[in-house]
């Protein structure tokens, strides 16, 4: 213990602030918070135990292993422990790759000490599951020089897994796979990883054909798409086929709404397609938004590009056209809901969801339903709620250090590298850094901009900034410059 304390004193203080920050959460808000599109869609997922339309099933098997227990509060209580095991995971992997305590601190300090962490961890929503399955296989690829085959299978195991959980983690399959390559593990374990994900994602298509009809992770890629596109769809320069045309909306440019109430109001022409085979939906949503794409290509990237660069801004400020930030805000009261009703909707994001205004606090609430959608007594203490409120306000991590981490896992090992461990170094942070870019480029080009999905990079891009660091430290002192 005297050996930790005087070594890896960072960690022991990022640890204790973290877990305070936690337990006062679970103290002010009980049993936990939900938002009123996501979260009634898992508990549902969770309660009939098939794959859902809109997400794939690996949040909701998660929400069933937890409810042997019969309380809800145990989903924010493992969810705050993942997060906990994050930034231990992300500060030993450091350490372990030869960073200073202090340094090792700054990578593992967003996601411990990040007040929109912390509160999206008390959700029941699936961020922080598919955080903790992305660290645990980024732990297991930078690790050793090169992974093992039984570490191999567990990385393509662990990145199928975290694909299941958010889309998005499929786009982490390629840069791991480019990572084993270029480390020169053989073709024998760069194929076990490959398999490993193929494996379980193709297992989870085959079950999904099963109960919906077509083999695919969800049936709602199109949709996303298209509601991507229709604020700047010019249609009236298109020739669309006559069943496309009811997805125009003739309104200007201008006046048009969202990406969001694209996707999930009633009153959107995404919505004219209802009733028809999911599936075929689907298929013509997308069919719809790649037409739109490769008409107004400049349009498409310049929205895209909009999003991915607005997470990399100081502050926490939303525009217009973006999802509220105050959704993921600690709240000291919430105004009685006057459209929720006693039991859940059975569809709760087609049929009765529409754009939330303040009223309905954008949707979110303290849990009032738990397992199989059982009705529970939701419970506020406002004076630790006034306390967390306060602390996020300034306790979060900001755009420009995100940018700073990404510049830094990229630059810093540019140029001549004396030795195989600096090279190491190298890929380890390009790695890190490659995947923080994909996890923020994935919703940027497919959804509304919402900063609930720039969390994730918390264990991506500041680890690969430490990492940087770490390299331009040592070739500064390899050149006599004191650090």
């Amino acid at each position: 213990m005297p050996r930790l304390l005087r070594a890896d004193w960072p960690l022991l203080v990022l640890v204790a602030v973290g877990a305070g920050l936690r337990v006062a959460t679970s103290v002010a808000y009980r049993p936990a918070m939900v938002f009123l599109q996501d979260s009634f869609d898992y508990l549902g997922d969770a309660q009939r135990m098939r794959p859902g339309v809109v997400r794939p099933f690996g949040y909701p098997l998660f929400l069933d292993a937890l409810s042997a227990g019969g309380r809800l509060q145990l989903v924010p209580v493992a969810q705050h422990l993942l997060g906990l095991a994050a930034g231990i995971g992300i500060y030993l992997l450091l350490r372990h790759l030869g960073a200073r305590a202090p340094v090792a601190g700054l990578g593992a300090a967003p996601v411990l000490l990040d007040g929109y962490q912390i509160h999206l961890e008390h959700f029941v929503m699936a961020e922080t599951l598919f955080t903790a399955l992305v660290v645990a296989a980024m732990v297991l690829l930078v690790w050793s020089d090169r992974p093992g085959a039984a570490a191999c299978v567990a990385v393509g195991a662990l990145l199928a897994g975290a694909a299941l959980t958010r889309s998005v983690g499929l786009l982490l399959v390629p840069p791991a796979l480019a990572f084993l390559a270029a480390r020169r593990v053989g073709p024998q374990r760069l194929a076990c990883a490959g398999a490993a994900a193929l494996v379980v994602l193709g297992g989870y298509a085959t079950w999904f054909h099963a109960n919906h009809g077509t083999v695919a992770l969800q049936a709602y890629t199109g949709y996303f798409l298209a509601g991507k596109v229709e604020p700047f769809a010019e249609c009236a320069r298109l020739r669309l086929p006559a069943d496309e045309r009811p997805l125009c909306d003739d309104r200007p440019v201008a006046e048009r709404p969202s990406t969001d109430w694209y996707v999930w109001n009633p009153a959107s022409p995404l919505r004219r397609l209802d009733g028809s085979v999911v599936a075929d939906r689907n298929g013509l949503a997308g069919r719809f938004a790649r037409r739109v794409i490769r008409h107004q290509p400049g349009d498409y990237l310049r929205a895209v590009a909009a999003d991915a660069s607005h997470y990399f801004a100081p502050g926490r400020r939303t525009d217009a056209g973006d999802f509220p930030v105050a959704a993921w805000q600690f709240r000291t009261d919430f105004t009685p809901d006057p459209w929720r009703p006693v039991e859940p909707p059975a569809d709760p994001y087609a049929g009765a969801w529409t754009s939330p205004g303040p009223s309905v606090a954008n949707g979110m609430t303290v849990a009032a339903h738990g397992f199989d959608l059982a009705q529970i007594r939701p419970e506020l203490h406002r004076p630790t709620a006034g306390a967390l409120a306060a602390y996020q306000r300034y306790g979060y991590t900001t755009g420009p250090l995100l940018a700073g981490g990404l510049v830094l896992g990229l630059l810093a090992g540019a140029g001549r590298l004396r030795d195989t461990r600096q090279r190491r170094l190298r890929a380890a942070g390009a790695l890190l850094a490659v995947s923080g870019v994909a996890v923020l480029l994935g919703p940027a080009a497919t959804s509304v901009f919402d900063f609930r999905y720039v969390l994730p990079a918390l264990v991506l891009l500041p680890p690969a900034g430490a990492i940087g660091l770490t390299l331009l430290l040592e070739r500064r002192s390899a050149h006599g410059v004191p650090a």
